[in-house]
């Protein structure tokens, strides 16, 4: 069984009135070197109250189909979930595909533990109601009013409430309100900007940011954008969250051109993007493109002009064919994370392509350095195979842009040189994979990489012929 890493979600299914003894668990599970899985697997699921060792509390086997990785089902269809309190306070799933070693556990959101509600369901049944050692209703039945600051002994009678008015504090004083003018904004506000941090004491907040009238959600560790939904990309007032989106939706008609909102807020601000829906499965969204230079670099597209480091130059799903150079990875950054992937084809060599992980998305949003990778894969035959690269791969170089730096696959880490005997099928170095160019000098003005990149064979002598390399980007 090969190594597998999963990418999962769990969402609560609301299907039924009563607290639901299922919810819905959807994801994408690949192995340790990019190859997702696909066909019929037999994968078991279990909860723990423990992140490792210890036997399970609930446990489930199903025939799942996975296309490309991706899955999607929905626990406690044949075997009811209860999670009580005697559960403990966080509760663990394993998955194991087929017969294989358990996958690292996944700790549960706070939404699965909304089944703890059912144990609470029904008539409650007490001789009176004590909160930190404080009656708040009395043997009788009656509340003791004592306890409410200002609040008059019997206000509903005091105040005049008619039938269906709840107690409200209105400015300064207690007052008869309407019940479906009560706000319960106290659960969990939607606040007007996302405050700088994201722990466990902003959990459940919702962000709205009224400059691109889009939502965002604290999982506890970080701000996610929400979305009411992805269309079909066909127009700007129903674009997709991204290619991928759009492809997973069943939309996609086809490598082209689709209006994408990545942000997932008002459509306003969608734009249109072009899609590869064919390569490795498809769902590509064009970040960035190696084109056309006129002079230098820096007479082309400004001073900070190193690819997916910096942002520059217009946004143009034409460029594979007109030649526009730019860089826009922050156009995804609402959906650019670690679990994605990026992949550079070369316009006139379509053969050879190159798909490698994210790893670290402030590395390349933030800290402008290539992150450490423990995967790459590449195709000299157009993706008729595949050739998957797990060992061995280093960064030569590694620091913050403007630098030279660039993936090494199987050679000594800072191996800098042509002609060095490499091949395609035993190891390649930076010059001959992808070599950030930083120098504007002579040759280099107009070099976006530097030595021969995307040849995927021993590099030759610099070429400033390779103005022609497209970037794309897949959630």
């Amino acid at each position: 069984m090969r190594p597998l890493l999963a990418l999962t979600l769990c969402l609560l299914s609301s299907t039924a009135i009563a607290v639901p003894m299922q919810f819905d668990h959807q994801g994408r599970i690949h192995d340790t070197v990019g190859v997702p899985l696909d066909g019929l697997q037999i994968i078991t699921f279990q909860l723990y109250n423990t992140s490792a060792g210890g036997t399970s509390f609930w446990d489930e086997t199903i025939s799942l189909t996975f296309d490309n990785g991706y899955f999607h089902t929905r626990l406690g269809d044949s075997d009811a979930i209860d999670i009580s309190p005697s559960d403990g306070d966080d509760i663990w799933l394993g998955i194991t595909v087929d017969t294989g070693t358990e996958l690292p556990r996944i700790k549960l959101s706070s939404v699965p533990f909304a089944m703890v509600a059912n144990h609470v369901e029904g008539s409650v049944d007490a001789t009176s109601v004590v909160v930190n050692g404080t009656t708040v209703i009395e043997t009788d039945g009656t509340i003791d009013y004592s306890h409410i600051t200002n609040a008059p002994s019997d206000p509903f009678a005091a105040l005049g409430c008619s039938d269906g008015d709840v107690l409200g504090y209105v400015g300064s004083a207690w007052a008869c309100v309407a019940e479906d003018s009560h706000s319960h904004a106290h659960t969990h506000p939607i606040i007007a900007s996302a405050p700088a941090s994201c722990g466990s004491a902003e959990a459940g907040q919702v962000s709205f940011d009224a400059a691109t009238s889009s939502l965002s959600f604290c999982d506890g560790t970080d701000w996610q954008p929400l979305s009411v939904g992805s269309g079909d990309g066909s127009s700007a007032a129903s674009p997709g969250r991204s290619c991928n989106a759009i492809l997973r939706a069943g939309e996609s008609t086809g490598s082209g051109k689709y209006f994408i909102d990545p942000n997932g807020g008002n459509s306003s601000d969608a734009f249109e993007a072009w899609c590869d829906m064919d390569t490795d499965g498809g769902g590509w969204t064009l970040v960035a493109y190696a084109g056309t230079i006129s002079g230098s670099k820096t007479a082309t597209v400004g001073p900070a002009h190193m690819m997916l480091f910096d942002e520059f130059g217009t946004y143009d799903a034409d460029a594979t064919t007109s030649g526009t150079a730019f860089s826009r990875l922050n156009m995804v950054e609402d959906i650019f994370g670690d679990a994605g992937s990026f992949m550079a084809v070369r316009t006139s060599v379509p053969d050879n392509i190159l798909i490698w992980p994210v790893a670290h998305a402030a590395d390349w949003r933030i800290n402008k350095r290539l992150p450490d990778i423990t995967w790459m894969r590449m195709t000299n035959n157009a993706g008729v195979q595949w050739y998957n690269r797990g060992e061995n791969i280093t960064v030569s170089y590694q620091g913050p842009a403007p630098k030279y730096t660039g993936y090494n696959w199987n050679v000594a880490p800072n191996e800098n040189c042509d002609s060095c005997g490499n091949a395609f099928d035993t190891g390649l170095n930076h010059r001959s994979l992808l070599y950030w160019e930083q120098g504007e000098s002579g040759y280099q003005a107009t070099q976006w990489f530097h030595g021969t990149p995307m040849s995927l064979t021993d590099s030759t002598a610099p070429s400033n012929l390779v103005q022609d390399i497209a970037f794309y980007y897949r959630e």
